[in-house]
């Protein structure tokens, strides 16, 4: 091709440029018309990484011309494309194309939308790789606030909470980094795999860890109040954790563990946590009485541990609770032919 006609190619694309509102990002036009003109190269004789950057820029124009420009339909492959500049080092491109997915996100939701939340979380991994841990702490602030507005993404807020907390630390904000960890804390208490803490082995270990990182940071934040508190709180877990893998799930030998636990978020502000704690310390202390004779109330008890594991409705509970509700009809019955 002729100068002449590269020019005009050039001419043509700046005014592209100008007029498309949503003209993909390039560091310069000129370089851009000179590569497509001069330098095409077969997919198949490209590295990994360059065929998939080929085809993610092709794509880019192929929903475009498919989807129209401004589609959200698009924000797919400019990620992708984004993602893999970040993951090269070429940090500067990336910006551009995550800031053109921001766009396209933001021009068919908003900027409060989980949609728009999801792109940026790829904003603050190109922000940090590049150095510039300030602006990923503002921007992934700015996604952990979109997502708890949503009330959703309970497991993505724990990951991201958790990354804020080992950010702030990195710059050595302790004081920050610790609010973050009890936040996530607080979080994981709430959620629902952990709502039931004395039965689930892998939330018991979720917040073991969770809290021997928090004892650690209020160390270095030297907050010994938070660190003492935290400290107990793991112990407290622990005889739960190490109980249950010695003993059973339910031993009657828990309970005195399981009240201590109770009695410890029933002083923290966790009360509806000791509630349930405090139930459960009592069915199972129950339990290790049905093995004897049949005592002067025993109904009751074998009711409210009847009703306790149909509540809890896992693995046999269901057939337990059955004998035990059969053996109150048993009872009931040799007391009226007496």
């Amino acid at each position: 091709m002729s100068s002449y006609g590269i020019a005009i190619l050039v001419v043509i694309e700046l005014y592209k440029k100008w007029r498309d509102p949503w003209y993909e990002p390039t560091s310069s036009v000129v370089f851009t018309v000179f590569k497509s003109a001069f330098s095409y190269k077969d997919p198949k004789t490209m590295g990994d990484e360059e065929r998939r950057e080929f085809f993610f820029r092709s794509f880019i124009k192929k929903d475009r011309d498919l989807y129209g420009a401004d589609s959200f339909y698009r924000v797919h492959n400019v990620v992708g494309l984004a993602e893999l500049l970040t993951k090269q080092a070429r940090y500067t491109e990336a910006e551009q194309w995550y800031s053109y997915a921001l766009r396209l996100t933001k021009h068919n939701f908003s900027d409060e939308d989980r949609r728009y939340a999801d792109v940026l979380i790829g904003v603050v991994d190109l922000q940090y790789k590049s150095g510039k841990a300030v602006e990923a702490l503002g921007s992934l602030s700015r996604v952990l606030e979109i997502l708890e507005k949503s009330g959703d993404a309970t497991e993505l807020r724990l990951s991201l909470l958790a990354r804020q907390a080992a950010i702030l630390e990195s710059e050595h904000r302790y004081e920050e980094s610790l609010a973050s960890l009890e936040k996530r804390l607080t979080l994981l208490l709430d959620s629902s795999v952990t709502a039931s803490i004395s039965t689930s082995a892998s939330a018991n270990d979720e917040l073991y860890t969770a809290l021997g990182k928090l004892v650690a940071v209020a160390k270095l934040a030297n907050d010994q109040v938070a660190a003492e508190r935290h400290q107990r709180h793991a112990q407290l877990v622990l005889a739960v954790v190490i109980g249950k893998e010695g003993l059973g799930a339910d031993s009657p030998y828990l309970s005195k563990d399981l009240c201590a636990l109770a009695d410890f978020y029933g002083k923290f502000g966790r009360p509806e946590f000791a509630y349930e704690l405090r139930k459960r310390a009592r069915a199972l202390e129950l339990l290790g009485r049905f093995g004897g004779p049949d005592y002067p109330g025993i109904e009751h008890d074998l009711a409210y541990v009847a009703d306790w594991l149909k509540e809890r409705a896992t693995g046999a509970d269901g057939t337990v609770a059955f004998h035990l509700e059969q053996r109150i009809k048993r009872i009931q019955a040799k007391r009226r032919f007496r």
